[in-house]
């Protein structure tokens, strides 16, 4: 995203919209595909920092299609203004929630109920979109049934004017949360009813996009839908954006060796086996350091209280920041940490590859389908012991930080990068169209 903040969304938006005439000018129409992604989460003008890993996806991806010439529409959550503006050529559309308690819903716990109020608002504004334009693709992620309430009010209120448009609608696949629970059988009810939304939506859309076959598997054994049809495309980043910084020597980083993390800082992505393994390596070592980057700082607090002074004072725990300074840390970084203890597809994996950094992760989710074979190092989330000694292997060889840094920027060029990844999602909305 550009770091300039958007003070007045009018003059963006006419700045955009030339913008993006002279880009598409000449272009075949014809190809072109209007698309609208619906999403609670989206770095807007409001927000300067994604919010979790939706907001990443989802930017990434209208970024990436807008790059190849479509027209995108971004319809995302505000409990501030509503409005509308371009952004990177992007139409994104802010709306509040609205009151909506059908009687079928009456016996639905209170936060349940808030994700069908955020349901019944994106298909009050599909419906308007479907009224004035065409629309090929509307897309959503699966997390709480945001899908819901569009797909049931289409086939109750379906007309002429809605075949003529010739729409499809995909879900995409993205949080292994509710899954890890019931196969832990710690499901709260709220999430229980959230994952019944979730199961008719995906049962009733046209197709299901998973970034990975772990996630899709888990999807069809937990919510027991044997005939789910799926493709699988990964997440993508701006490899543009987060690159390498080269560095002259290791004064760089004042002499010392940083092991960074991003991302929630709670015990589901580990951070306590991180910090535990840290404390065990700086007790031996006085010239390593640990970032934490994320919300939550509270949690990682708590677990450095007890901490000596000597290893607490190389523990920083700082909190989520914009895209702009978060590329400037991960280029710090000397080796990358994920310990999540489950996981769907981890943006800042992606993030840290792409800026060239070594990789240390836990076999949960896609992992190994995203760094197995490379010397990037896969341990079991649960074993202290294992990440210790991936620990001083990527502290002690500096061979294989330089091999394995190389090999994770190419891999994210070759397979991940925005244009690549936009390019998988035409073909497949292509397909799709032509059913």
């Amino acid at each position: 995203m550009n770091s300039e903040i958007i003070t007045n969304p009018v003059n963006k938006s006419i700045a955009d919209v030339l913008k993006r005439k002279l880009e598409i000018k000449g272009s075949n129409k014809k190809d072109r595909f209007s698309i609208v992604l619906v999403t609670n989460e989206y770095p807007t003008d409001e927000r300067r920092t994604p919010g979790g890993g939706i907001g990443t996806v989802y930017y990434e991806l209208a970024n990436g299609l807008v790059s190849i010439g479509h027209d995108v529409s971004v319809i995302t959550l505000t409990r501030i203004k509503e409005t509308s503006y371009f952004e990177n050529g992007v139409h994104i559309y802010k709306i509040f929630p609205m009151y909506y308690q059908p009687e079928e819903h009456i016996k639905l716990k209170r936060a349940t109920l808030k994700s069908l109020y955020w349901s019944k608002a994106v298909s009050k504004k599909l419906f308007s979109f479907l009224n004035e334009k065409k629309i090929d693709i509307i897309q959503f992620p699966e997390l709480d049934g945001q899908a819901y309430c569009f797909l049931k009010d289409v086939k109750e209120q379906l007309a002429s004017n809605y075949n003529e448009n010739n729409f499809r609608t995909l879900i995409r696949l993205h949080s292994f949360t509710k899954y890890y629970k019931k196969m832990k059988d710690t499901l709260s009810l709220v999430e229980y009813q959230r994952l019944e939304l979730e199961k008719i939506a995906l049962q009733n859309c046209d197709l299901v996009i998973s970034s990975c076959n772990a996630t899709a598997e888990a999807a069809k054994k937990i919510m027991m839908i044997n005939n789910l049809k799926y493709e699988i495309i990964p997440n993508s980043i701006d490899s543009g954006f987060f690159k390498p910084k080269k560095r002259k020597n290791k004064a760089d980083n004042e002499g010392k060796f940083v092991f960074g993390y991003v991302g929630k800082l709670r015990y589901a992505k580990g951070v306590d086996n991180i910090i535990n393994a840290f404390s065990v390596i700086a007790a031996e070592n006085d010239k390593v350091e640990l970032f934490l980057i994320g919300r939550e700082r509270d949690y990682a607090y708590s677990l450095i209280s007890c901490l000596e002074e000597n290893i607490k004072e190389r523990i920083k725990i700082i909190g989520q920041i914009p895209r702009e300074e978060l590329v400037e840390y991960y280029q710090k970084f000397d080796c990358f940490i994920l310990a999540s203890r489950y996981e769907s597809f981890p943006n800042t994996l992606l993030e840290a590859m792409s800026c060239g950094i070594p990789v240390i992760a836990s076999n949960v989710g896609c992992v190994n389908e995203i760094i197995g074979g490379s010397s990037n190092i896969i341990f079991n989330p649960e074993d202290i012991e294992q990440l210790i000694k991936a620990m001083n292997t990527m502290l002690r060889k500096p061979h294989i930080r330089e091999k394995t840094g190389f090999y994770n920027r190419k891999s994210v060029e070759l397979n991940y990068s925005r244009k690549i990844i936009a390019k998988r999602y035409i073909k497949l909305y292509k397909k799709m169209l032509k059913r």
